[in-house]
């Protein structure tokens, strides 16, 4: 590869790092904001079901809250795993790009 090739790909895998930053920080937030939903959520779910202790419909309730747990968690455990992916390939970026990086200045360097 000469040295306007390495260039190029070099400022690709730099732009898609970049973006695959954003990517990271995007979902670090909502992982945040899906965690402090959770809790709300869940505090209420169980406030009403606390509140319909004696009801013939707490049943219904209490599996519905049981649902919603089930449901966040699942949403929390999908939003990790994706997390992970994305960090993943953030690592194979740079790790990419510091090879381009090694081999520009060889480059550089026999050229001189």
């Amino acid at each position: 590869m000469n040295r306007s090739e390495l260039r190029e790909v070099s400022k690709r895998v730099n732009e898609r790092l970049a973006h695959q930053q954003e990517l990271i920080k995007a979902r670090q937030m909502s992982m945040e904001e899906l965690g402090q939903l959770s809790k709300e959520s869940d505090h209420f779910l169980r406030e009403l079901v606390a509140l319909l202790h004696g009801s013939s419909d707490r049943s219904l309730f209490q599996g519905l809250v049981d649902e919603q747990l089930a449901q966040n968690k699942k949403i929390k455990t999908d939003l990790e795993r994706e997390y992970e992916e994305l960090l993943y390939e953030n690592r194979r970026l740079t790790n990419q790009a510091e090879e381009l990086a090694v081999e520009q200045r060889r480059l550089e360097e026999e050229e001189t």
